[in-house]
This record gives C-alpha cells, structure tokens and sequence, in this order.
C-alpha cells in the first residue's frame, strides 16, 4: 500500500517524556483522544492547539509525533512551512498525520489555502501556535479572515496554559535530573515559586544551575536556589 510523503515530513526525533500536571493534563487528554480515533466516521480531520509562549506546544507535538511514528505516516512542519497536499492521491487505509507547528506564522491566506486542500483528503492534521487564534486568521493587510476563523474554530481544539508551580517543578527537577544531579523535592519547589510560567525558562535555569554548582563546588540546596535566582534575575517573575 502506498503512504502519501510530503516535502520536509520528518517527525524530529526526541528521547525525553511527557511531564503532566493539572495544568496542562486536559489539553493532553484531548489532543490525545482525538489522535486515537481513526479517521471518518464523523471525526474531524483537524485539531488546534492553542497556548503561549513556552506552554510546552511544540514538546507535546514532538512527543506524540514520536509516539506514533513507528505504526503511522507523521509529517512534521515548523516556523511557518506548510505542505502543498493538493495533488495528493486519495489512498485509502493509511494514517496519515500532518503536524504543524508555529501555525500563527503561516499566514492566514495560506492556512485557508491548507484547509481547503486538506478537504477530502486521507490526512489528519494538528495546527498549533500561540493565541490567540484570531491573530492567526489575518490576510496580508492585517484584516481578519472571517471565513478561516470560523473554520478553525469549528475545529477540536484545546489551549495550552502557561505551566503552574507543580510543572514548572517536575521539569526543573527533571532536566537536573538528566545531568546526574539529585536534588529534594523542597528545592524543586523553591526554583519553582519565583520561576517565570514558561517551560524554556525551567530547562535554562537546569542549567545554570548546574553550571553554577560545578564552578562553585556547591551542592543545589534552597539557599544556593535564591543566590542563584538573586544573580540571574531575568528566570524570575521579578526580573
């Protein structure tokens, strides 16, 4: 059976995990179901994910894009590339999925384009990018697409929120984790609190703060946790 291929379809490879806490559990849950459930039979063949900034969009993307590639046809598309599916061949009995990150970039003209060719077509795709999704549907002139809009939002869709203390925690103590660096719960918590609500800024201060604690043969306690924070304020909430 032939699988259709498209132009830069490469699901990038990964080797972390989901970390899950309650505020982005229900996102997940749906993007999820949905990914389940095979196409037709009512299923709408599109999903948006919404979210700001460092809400873990892209991460989650990748991850079930990793999840799945071994049993389906996964195309990957970021920093605003769409794939051309107009001249695809309808075959029947294959999964056929388009990620597509940093949709807010493609252009509103370009995504109405995208829909209309994904019509009738044998593909499933997810449009993720920040919100709000009504900046995503604007032609050249800045002038809402009303016909987009309505269509996108007719769509499954589910928003990503910035992440709470609990997540912001899991992935700090998880990415020292990954440098062989044990630290208490208490001390994840403490990085946790003063953090700003983004998954990048969690990753980056790992490691400073591992870089930190080798140059200064220190152990990342709660106190080496607020030195550090006080001398690179730009992680916090304060900075």
């Amino acid at each position: 059976m032939t699988q259709l291929t498209f132009p830069y379809g490469i699901a990038p490879k990964t080797n972390t995990h989901l970390l899950q806490s309650a505020a982005n559990e229900p996102a997940i849950a749906l993007l999820q179901t949905w990914l389940a459930r095979p196409l037709g039979a009512g299923v709408a063949p599109g999903f948006v994910l919404t979210g700001p900034a460092g809400s873990g969009k892209s991460h989650l993307l990748r991850i079930e894009a990793a999840r799945r590639q071994p049993t389906m046809n996964i195309s990957f598309f970021t920093q605003g590339q769409l794939p051309n599916i107009g001249e695809a061949e309808n075959h029947s009995g294959a999964d056929n999925f388009i990620f597509i990150d940093d949709a807010h970039l493609c252009g509103g003209e370009a995504l109405l384009r995208f829909y209309h060719q994904a019509q009738n077509r044998p593909v499933r795709y997810v449009l993720a990018g920040l919100s709000p999704l009504g900046e995503w549907a604007q032609d050249g002139n800045n002038e809402p697409l009303v016909d987009l809009v309505t269509r996108l939002r007719a769509l499954p869709n589910a928003n990503l929120p910035a992440p709470d203390e609990a997540l912001l925690a899991m992935v700090f103590h998880d990415q020292l984790a990954l440098r062989q660096v044990r630290i208490s719960q208490r001390t994840a918590d403490e990085a946790a609190r003063s953090l700003r609500r983004s998954l990048h800024c969690a990753v980056d201060f790992a490691a400073v703060m591992d870089a930190e604690a080798l140059g200064q043969k220190r152990a990342i306690d709660q106190k080496f946790i607020r030195e550090t924070l006080e001398k690179f304020p730009q992680f916090t909430v304060y900075g």
